[in-house]
């Protein structure tokens, strides 16, 4: 018999939702729908992270990393018995100590 999946429930830290609205607005204000691209970008990404959670490396402790494709952003989550929480979506180049101390 197959083992059944687990379902994950995902959960955004308050501060994701600050830092997804600040880069939509940077790339809106630099060119008109890129911003909409972009969330359509981490959409996609937050559907792999939900569905093959494993599949990311670990970078930190029990942190894992999902880069996006065409932007340069990486979605930093952990696994906490059934849920998925999203600690933070920073700029590849950002000081990673941001979502170290995040839990």
């Amino acid at each position: 018999m197959l083992a059944k999946p687990i379902g994950y429930t995902v959960v955004f830290r308050p501060v994701v939702k600050q830092e997804l609205d600040e880069i939509v607005k940077y790339y809106e204000e630099l060119k008109p729908g890129l911003g909409l691209l972009f969330i359509e970008v981490v959409d996609l990404l937050f559907k792999r992270i939900e569905k093959h959670p494993l599949h990311f490396q670990i970078k930190h402790k029990s942190i894992r990393r999902a880069g996006l494709e065409d932007f340069p952003y990486n979605v930093f989550f952990r696994i906490h018995k059934n849920q998925l929480i999203i600690l933070a979506v920073l700029h590849q180049r950002r000081n990673p100590k941001q979502w170290k101390s995040r839990k």
